[in-house]
């Protein structure tokens, strides 16, 4: 009796410490239906937090700070901050919700009658001692572990479109959108204007480097005009035609000529704060490059256009008039179009 105690105990400690396949799966989609239900909770609450942000830059591009005083700015970012801040405060008070809840979400997900998921974490009451009660308890634990296997969480359904009716979350979406098309390259300098507190700064000269592309008359193309606001920019134009950029204001801008430009002679400023520098194409692939400060570069590339010269040939051999006379007949190209043809017969 004495030696038969301790492999008694093992005997009966056994079962405590091995691991229940069973009980580790349904731990794992206890797991993941919690996280799933908190997602559920939390993303209705982002998405509130989510359409201030959105109000807030449409209504920075669309320039609602640019004529207010800092005082306003100031009032505007306050009461989007405690806007934002309200949306999100609910988050705080999110808990994942407790086992009985996500087994019955478990089940639910399931779409079973039997309910698989509680019954694992159900034990047997009564007829514990008969043999009958207990074999057919097993033959049911047996069932709802073979249907567990087969059982899956499904995904997040916060159900937007219930809490949601009027779809004011596209209204944000599409405010922003047209904010932006709105401040197009201006987007950062009007949000930035919104955090921007100083009083107004004294007026300064305006600073201004324009650049156009004007083609010969020939041609009878029209001018192209260079956007310098690029970093680099690919324009294609007919050799001959001549490159002007214009520095206007009290700045420096220095202008550096590449390959296939050729620098026309300088002509007096109408005004002081006024200066042109002009270049003619000569052909290939002209470059310039427009340096404003120490750190802001554009180039330009231009790919030259060549001119071929005009075409003239007979199209047929001359024929024979009844009066003495004959015909000739030529066919005469070029690439810009012709003015007139002359011929001489000797």
């Amino acid at each position: 009796m004495t030696k038969a105690e301790p492999d008694t105990a093992r005997s009966a400690g056994a079962p405590e410490n091995r691991a229940d396949p069973v009980r580790a799966g349904l731990d794992r989609l206890v797991a993941r239906a919690g996280r799933v239900t908190l997602w559920e909770q939390a993303w209705p609450i982002l998405w509130r937090g989510l359409a201030v942000v959105l109000v807030f830059l449409a209504a920075s591009w669309l320039g609602l700070w640019l004529d207010a005083g800092p005082l306003l700015r100031m009032a505007g970012v306050a009461v989007f901050g405690l806007a934002l801040l309200g949306a999100l405060l609910p988050l705080l008070r999110l808990r994942r919700i407790a086992r009985p809840q996500a087994l019955a979400r478990i089940d639910r997900d399931a779409g079973l009658a039997h309910r698989p998921a509680r019954t694992i974490e159900d034990s047997l009451a009564l007829g514990r001692d008969d043999p009958g009660t207990l074999a057919l308890w097993e033959l049911h634990r047996r069932r709802a572990a073979a249907a567990l296997t087969r059982l899956k969480v499904s995904g997040p359904r916060p159900g937007m479109a219930r809490r949601d009716p009027y779809a004011l979350r596209a209204g944000a979406i599409l405010a922003a959108v047209a904010g932006a098309f709105v401040a197009g390259p201006e987007a950062g300098e009007r949000l930035r204007a919104a955090f921007d507190w100083r009083g107004p700064v004294a007026a300064a000269p305006s600073f201004r480097v324009d650049g156009w592309i004007d083609p010969p008359l020939y041609t009878r193309m029209p001018p192209l005009i260079v956007s310098l606001a690029e970093a680099g920019q690919h324009l294609r134009a007919p050799v001959n035609s001549t490159l002007v950029v214009r520095i206007a204001g009290a700045g420096a801008a220095t202008v550096t000529p590449g390959a296939g430009l050729k620098p026309l002679p300088a002509t007096a400023p109408a005004r002081p704060d006024l200066r042109e520098e002009r270049f003619t194409l000569t052909g290939g692939t002209a470059e310039v490059s427009v340096q404003t400060g120490f750190a802001s570069s554009h180039r330009l590339t231009v790919e030259t256009i060549p001119d071929r010269p005009p075409e003239i040939a007979f199209s047929g051999n001359p024929e024979t008039n009844g009066r003495g006379t004959f015909t000739l007949a030529y066919r005469a190209k070029d690439d810009y179009g012709l003015a007139s043809a002359e011929g001489t017969v000797e």
